[in-house]
């Protein structure tokens, strides 16, 4: 995945999220959603190995928290 891409999806995750709608994730042929409520949960993890940094973020959409 491009920059480029990834920003465009990150941007539409958080126009679903914003709107408090549905939030779709989809692939070829497949789509998947929540209809996410409150408490949202995001987690930044980052990996300090000097060989191979990395940035991981996640987040938990929960229709029933």
């Amino acid at each position: 995945m491009t920059a480029g891409e990834m920003a465009d999806m990150m941007r539409g995750l958080a126009s679903e999220i914003e709107n408090r709608g549905r939030v779709e994730a989809s692939y070829a042929d497949w789509t998947l959603g929540v209809n996410p409520n409150e408490p949202l949960k995001a987690e930044i993890q980052f990996k300090h190995d000097p060989s191979r940094r990395e940035l991981e973020v996640q987040l938990k959409l929960k229709e029933f928290p």
